[in-house]
């Protein structure tokens, strides 16, 4: 009995996998068959598109040569009456428009698309221009007819009207006979034999259309008959299998449906976290305040390339001194603004361990050394747990009592606007932090007497990085230098706005690739402009500075 069972289960298995084959060969040679109908289908439909555009244009030229054989009489009888005819002498727009008469009636012989597009296109506008008489295109018995056929034919009737033409034009309508003759052409023989190539032409545009009518009917018909023929011997044992599946489908769907939700809801959650630091970060920035005690304006600028920033600034203002620092760190979006986080506390703790705002030198030496302990970067290891992080940052402190600027530079300049013209304090070229670069042993730190009304710009290079213009190139500090001294009668404030507007107009396009953040600063007369002031380098001192 168990052997019995085993033989019946053998066989149905076999006989459901014969099955299952044979209905997989027949669904591929329908699928073949339609296929195969389709492209059919699909390249005679285009053939006869074709034909038909090609009918089309011809039909387009052929009645463009009968109005131009009515403008060439028009011409020839200006000629004859000394007539200036469309700011054209009548024996120039004679000439043009029998060689662009003489270009349509070689386009029609050749049966060229693009030639006869090409002549189409040109309209009667008559301009001069020869071409060599083509090869003859295929044409049907028909058309061959309309154009050499009859006594005088299409073809000799064009070319002596065209010399008759020609001729006329080269001597200047002298000869009274001629222009009769050309009339005569022009309005007897030459539309008739025209209007005649005109009606072949459609008679076999007309001829094409229905073919392509009878012969979409046929397919379609067999396409459907095919299809039929599917869905009676291979679709409907498929739909039983369908059905089975479906119920797979629609739990797949839910589980899908589950998981997008999730993962709206961790994007949500994401999405929140970041604006929540966004708070945090700018909690770590100054308010916007001015210095009053010591400048006379101030004016920030601030913007991240994705919700936080890696760019960080800071002003503060302690008794007679003014201090201005700004920073550039690795990076931008999150793991910017953990940089920021760490050059926030480092730059606090110098503030509050410095007790004479003197030389910044010093102090973005003793920054580098926090960020390198703070980062572990002078510790030995190796690995993605190993930081090479670190910033780019410049630092000033003003001395309101004296007017004496003192500022060191890690990377990013300082650009100053003085009496109208514009100078540029180079930095030094060792940054901060970084494991993979040398440690700086000194930054050089630089002194510049301020007058009132003078102005300082600290910016990072999201500023000058801008990629746009007609060549996609960056903005650069040239045009930022240029831009403050075109625009030195300006306030700060709206000096700072027309350069994010030009900074803007400049992007066009292309999409911003870097955090922005720049500070700028007007001062006010020295409190004791009496004090000798003795800066360590000044507008004077070479290599470090640069004049715009």
């Amino acid at each position: 009995m168990g052997d019995v069972l085993t033989k019946n289960a053998v066989d149905l298995g076999t006989e459901n996998k014969g099955s299952s084959r044979s209905i997989t060969i027949a669904y591929l040679i329908g699928l073949v068959l339609i296929a195969s109908l389709a492209t059919g289908v699909w390249f005679m439909t285009i053939v006869l598109v074709s034909s038909q555009e090609q009918v089309g244009v011809e039909v387009n030229v052929a009645g463009r040569q009968r109005m131009l054989s009515q403008r060439i009489a028009v011409a020839a009888t200006s000629l004859q009456k000394q007539q200036v005819f469309e700011d054209r002498t009548p024996s120039d727009l004679l000439m043009g428009c029998a060689d662009l008469m003489e270009r349509a009636h070689f386009a029609l012989l050749e049966r060229d698309v693009k030639t006869l597009q090409a002549t189409a296109s040109e309209g009667i506008s008559c301009q001069p221009g020869e071409i060599e008489r083509p090869e003859l295109g295929q044409m049907s018995a028909e058309i061959e007819d309309a154009h050499f056929g009859g006594d005088p034919s299409l073809d000799a009737l064009v070319t002596r009207y065209i010399g008759l033409a020609r001729s006329i034009a080269a001597d200047g309508g002298n000869k009274p006979e001629e222009i009769r003759n050309l009339l005569l052409l022009a309005y007897l023989e030459v539309p008739l034999k025209l209007n005649a190539m005109l009606a072949t032409l459609q008679r076999e545009g007309e001829v094409q259309v229905q073919d392509l009518r009878s012969y979409k009917t046929m397919m379609w018909l067999t396409t459907l008959l095919l299809l039929v023929l599917e869905v009676l011997i291979i679709f409907r044992p498929l739909s039983r299998k369908v059905r089975e599946s479906e119920a797979g489908m629609q739990l797949a769907i839910h589980e899908l449906t589950e998981r997008e939700q999730e993962l709206e809801t961790a994007n949500r959650l994401i999405l929140d976290s970041i604006e929540y630091a966004r708070r945090i970060q700018l909690g770590l920035l100054p308010p916007e305040m001015s210095l009053s005690d010591t400048v006379e304006d101030l004016h920030m600028l601030w913007e991240p390339l994705h919700v936080v920033s890696g760019d960080y600034f800071w002003v503060e203002e302690r008794g007679p001194f003014a201090i201005f620092f700004i920073a550039d760190c690795t990076g931008h979006g999150v793991p910017g603004a953990f940089m920021t986080m760490v050059t926030a506390a480092a730059v606090e703790r110098l503030l509050e361990e410095e007790e004479e705002f003197t030389d910044p030198g010093e102090f973005l030496l003793r920054l580098d050394r926090r960020v390198r302990t703070r980062l572990k970067q002078d510790e030995p290891g190796e690995g993605e747990a190993v930081s090479d992080d670190g910033l780019e940052a410049a630092i000033c402190f003003y001395d309101s009592r004296t007017g004496i600027l003192s500022y060191a530079g890690a990377g990013i300049p300082l650009i100053r606007l003085m009496g109208g013209l514009i100078r540029e304090t180079r930095p030094d070229r060792h940054r901060i932090g970084y494991r993979s670069i040398r440690k700086p042993s000194a930054f050089e730190t630089h002194e510049v007497a301020v007058n009132e009304g003078d102005r300082i710009y600290l910016f990072t290079d999201g500023v000058t990085d801008h990629v746009g213009g007609p060549r996609s190139v960056a903005f650069g500090r040239k045009r930022v230098r240029d831009h403050f001294q075109r625009t030195a009668r300006q306030n700060l404030k709206e000096q700072i706005m027309s350069l994010k507007s030009a900074l803007t107009a400049y992007l066009g396009e292309e999409g911003r690739r870097d955090d922005l953040a720049l500070l700028a600063v007007t001062f006010k007369a020295p409190t004791n402009a009496h004090v000798a002031r003795h800066p360590r380098s000044d507008t004077s001192s070479g290599s470090s500075e640069a004049s715009g």
